[in-house]
């Protein structure tokens, strides 16, 4: 999920979702899979935004 967003999404991204996506990485690794798969929101929108294009960037999303 993250190196399909880091190849297709991440080059193009403002500085604002950079810093977004970096603060996504934060988080410990429950947390980011729980944003990952839509049943927790991000603690922010700019980060939900993120999660959003790396969850709709999934292999499996419908």
């Amino acid at each position: 999920m993250l190196m399909r967003y880091l190849d297709q999404e991440y080059p193009r991204a403002s500085t604002a979702e950079r810093a977004a996506f970096a603060r996504l990485l934060e988080c410990a690794d429950p947390e980011l899979q729980e944003m990952f798969l839509g049943t927790q929101a991000a603690p922010d929108p700019e980060m939900e935004s993120v999660a959003r294009k790396i969850r709709a960037g999934a292999p499996d999303h419908d």
